[in-house]
């Protein structure tokens, strides 16, 4: 029975819920647009600007046991004048207005809480007082009793960006609310808020100078608020900054402003911990003792022009710090330094007048002071030795990402800044002075993947100038030893000039891919950039053991570099490639983003073939390698190749011209010979005209060719290598060969030899039988492709070649008779004739003595003459003529 009842019980209770939450459900829906309209009208009259929101919206089971209006994507314009839809005073995703249920059961539309969801709100000032937040009505146009009122009991504010810039004080403040609380009666004219907060200081920055950055920071305060008197009040209370704690007070009213922040007897070792860079507080724990100053005050008027008054003192007394990754330990600290600026411009002054410590290197201390923040003038002064490690963990940039090593410092510099008519920045050396001595340095930046490692050597500073002397620097895989100057450094400061450079440079390697500042993958996307320098003006004298490119060596490379704007040229240039000793003259030119021109003019005597095969990686061809080809070269190289840093070279723009003598040659099983041979093997007709004897010995001629000689000047442009034709003397036999030989390994050679040099040499009874030089020309064309080319005899080469004979024949005959006659006296192209010297055998038989009118001698000498001799050939020839020409063709 009891169990019945309860389940009654519970069936009423879920029934009574279900129509309660039907009948809010219904109301809500009922009373919406009235609630809404009401909300917006409201807000309108509060406000004298238009306020943007994509939608507006009545919950209560969102925000139970209240309900709420949401404002949705809300925008608020600059109230500035010739602002634009661009320019924000606030943008939120959402803005929630609370109201108690019963009062608006009861007609009562009072806002309880505001609720501010993710955005931003940026309020400024300008140069002459406009502000961009002016957007409240007066009070006289909301004094009357409104349907909808504010009873204000709670402000709540969640990811919100806030930043307040004064361009009139120079003031800039900038914030990352994570979350923000105040609670009060805002609707008194009296009121105190209680405020808990926790955000981020981006930056708190008065002209140039940066008072905090990139700081996490919390408080809770009570801020007192007098509507009547335009006053706000914050009593002493605690705010914390990276969780250390300092004493702040402030007062605002109508005319002006003062705030106090100090922490004293803060411990070094906790300001060392928490202030340390983000990404080596977990590694880095100091530890130490002393104490630590800091006292700040800033006060003004609101209608100053000139801004806020401030003054900061702050140090550090008999400290000592240490840290056990770096073993880094300092003792008898001492810093002693302010910050002060009044309301005139020009009167800034950050001076750390004390800097002193002991290191395990020694004893050091130094001064810095900027004065003139509108025109800077610096004054440094550093005496002993410092660890340059500390330095980067104290002295943070945004450029450095890692300094280590020793320095031994005795330097006074002096120099004032300021701006050209161009309202750039003008740097002026007042003095520059001293010494540097570095010890084992290392330097990375930010955004550069080179570190400088073991920095070695000196440094002399006078002036203009930087002397080096024995600085020596590792660069990944590369070495270097520097010594010179640069002079110029002030026109080199203000973009006027570019730096003058007097520098000698000693290395064991260079490896020219740890010289750039980026991978080359890295340079494969995005926007082109230069590569060579246009800062740099001057020589540099070099010699360096192996300079390496791309995994090919330059050793015992010697030279002098002339440098200026994105041009290198190299003269008295001598290296060694491929076991060979090379010289000239190089140059590099950038006149585009990345794309390189380089022009070279090189002689080497002595090049091994063989090596410079292998060293170039057979230059990109796989028919003749380093395997197949060995001989000593002499060459002559005029080159000009553009390079894309990117691409590679551009192969199309390539012009070069290589004078070349090769001696003692030797080219060994070339694949591409046999297809030659197998060109003759499957011809009938020259198989029949040659004979498959003589073929098998060609054959076996061509798998171990040796000539003594071969010269040519050999040139390359528009992509194709030419060769003009050239004789070579091999074992094989002796040929002439042309052609043309495209990037894209399209050919077309043509190769000449006597048809009796196909045949195996005879011998007669007398010994071997010799050319004299009227044996039958034939002529051989490869063409197409390299990796299938197509052979066949050359049938046009022939003619042309036949007629020339016979045109070099006729001068023959015409110096013949020249020279026996002298006929053609006049004629300058007619050369006196030589009679081509041929080995012959002698054959000596002694007879009686002849009477020397015998007629049959008398007849045989005379004509047996040189001229006789000529016109019998030009006879014999004219016959042969008239018959059908030889040829040998394809089947």
């Amino acid at each position: 029975m009891l169990k019945k009842r309860l389940g009654k019980l519970v069936l009423w209770l879920l029934s009574s819920v279900a129509v309660i939450f039907s009948v809010i459900t219904i109301l809500l829906w009922v009373y919406k647009d009235e609630i809404v309209g009401m909300a917006v009208d409201q807000a309108n009259k509060y406000l004298k600007v238009k306020v943007n929101v994509s939608e507006v919206d009545l919950t209560f089971w969102g925000s139970f046991p209240n309900l709420s209006v949401d404002f949705n994507q809300v925008f608020i314009q600059d109230a500035l004048p010739g602002s634009t839809m661009y320019d924000t005073l606030l943008y939120t995703d959402r803005v929630r207005c609370k109201f108690d249920p019963l009062d608006i059961w009861n007609e009562k539309y009072e806002i309880k809480e505001i609720e501010i969801s993710p955005g931003t709100l940026q309020l400024k000032v300008d140069s002459i007082g406009n502000t961009n937040y002016d957007i409240f009505a007066s009070s006289d146009s909301t004094a009357k009793q409104e349907e909808m009122d504010f009873k204000l009991e709670r402000l709540y504010v969640k990811g919100l960006r806030f930043t307040y810039v004064n361009a009139i004080s120079e003031q800039f403040y900038g914030t990352s609310i994570d979350q923000l609380g105040a609670t009060g009666d805002f609707t008194k004219r009296k009121f105190t808020a209680k405020t808990i907060s926790n955000f981020d200081i981006i930056e708190a920055r008065t002209g140039s100078i940066a008072l905090v950055r990139d700081q996490a920071a919390r408080l809770n305060l009570g801020v007192e608020v007098d509507l009547d008197s335009a006053t706000v009040s914050i009593p002493a209370s605690t705010i914390y900054i990276s969780d250390l704690p300092f004493n702040f007070n402030a007062e605002v009213d109508s005319t002006g402003y003062e705030f106090h922040l100090d922490g004293k007897q803060l411990k070094l070792d906790d300001v060392a911990n928490k202030l340390a860079p983000e990404r080596t507080r977990e590694i880095r724990k100091y530890s130490g003792s002393g104490d630590v100053q800091f006292e700040l005050d800033v006060h003004g008027k609101n209608d100053d022009p000139g801004g806020a008054n401030i003054a900061c003192a702050f140090g550090v007394s008999d400290g000592s710090l240490s840290e056990p990754v770096s073993k880094m330990k300092l003792n008898n600290l001492l810093v002693e330094g302010k910050f002060t600026k009044s309301n005139k411009p020009g009167n800034e002054l950050l001076e750390l007048a004390k800097v002193k410590f002991q290191s395990q290197m020694g004893m050091f201390s130094g001064k810095l002071s900027i004065k003139n923040f509108l025109r800077p003038l610096y004054r440094v002064e550093a005496d002993g030795a410092v660890d340059l490690g500390i330095l980067s963990q104290f002295f943070t940039t945004s450029f450095l990402d890692e300094l280590t090593g020793n320095a031994n410092l005795g330097i006074q510099c002096i120099v004032q800044q300021d701006k050209d008519a161009a309202g750039r920045d003008r740097f002026d050396v007042v003095r520059l002075a001293g010494s540097m001595e570095l010890n084992k340095a290392r330097l990375k930046l930010i955004d550069d993947k080179r570190t400088f490692r073991n920095i070695t050597g000196s440094l002399y500073l006078k002036n203009d100038q930087i002397g080096l002397q024995n600085l020596r620097v590792n660069l990944l895989d590369s070495d270097l030893r520097l010594d010179g100057f640069f002079s110029g450094i002030q026109d080199f400061l203000n973009g006027a000039a570019p730096i003058q450079t007097e520098v000698n440079i000693d290395a064991k390697k260079i490896r020219i891919a740890d010289l750039s500042s980026s991978d080359k993958t890295e340079k494969q996307v995005g926007s082109r950039s230069f590569i060579l320098p246009n800062t740099l003006k001057g020589t540099v004298v070099m010699k360096i053991g192996d300079l390496e490119y791309e995994g090919h060596h330059f050793r015992l490379c010697e030279g002098e570099v002339t440098m200026r704007e994105r041009y290198f040229q190299l003269d008295r240039f001598h290296f060694t490639n491929a076991g060979s000793r090379i010289s000239g003259k190089v140059s590099v030119l950038e006149n585009k983003p990345e794309i390189l021109e380089l022009s070279c003019n090189l002689v080497s005597n002595s090049i091994g073939i063989d090596q410079l095969f292998k060293e170039w990686k057979n230059f990109d061809q796989d028919v003749i390698t380093h395997e197949n080809i060995s001989g000593t070269a002499q060459l002559n190289l005029q080159l000009y190749a553009p390079f894309d840093y990117r691409n590679g070279v551009i192969s199309n723009s390539i012009e070069a011209v290589a004078a070349l003598r090769i001696q003692d040659g030797r080219l060994k099983n070339v694949s591409a010979f046999n297809e030659i041979v197998e060109s003759m093997n499957s011809s009938t007709a020259a198989k029949l005209a040659i004979g498959n004897e003589n073929i098998k010995s060609f054959s076996g001629k061509l798998k171990d060719l040796r000539f003594q000689t071969l010269e040519n000047t050999i040139t390359i442009r528009n992509s194709i290598i030419s060769i003009p034709n050239m004789s070579v003397q091999s074992s094989a036999l002796d040929v002439e060969v042309s052609g043309k030989h495209h990037f894209n390994n399209d050919i077309d050679y043509r190769f000449g030899f006597r048809f009796r040099d196909l045949k195996q040499k005879k011998e007669s009874e007398f010994g071997e039988i010799m050319d004299d030089g009227t044996g039958k020309f034939i002529f051989l064309r490869m063409y197409g492709n390299m990796d299938n080319p197509t052979i066949e005899w050359d049938k046009e080469t022939n003619r042309e070649k036949r007629q020339e004979k016979i045109e070099q024949e006729k001068q023959d005959a015409k110096s013949i008779l020249k020279t026996e006659f002298g006929l053609f006296k006049n004629d300058s192209t007619v050369k006196t004739y030589v009679e081509e010297k041929r080995p012959r055998e002698e054959i000596k038989v002694s007879f009686d003595a002849l009477e020397a009118n015998d007629s049959i001698i008398r007849q045989k000498t005379k004509k047996d003459n040189k001229l006789n001799r000529m016109l019998d050939k030009w006879k014999t020839e004219s016959e042969a003529d008239k018959k059908e020409e030889f040829t040998i063709d394809q089947d």
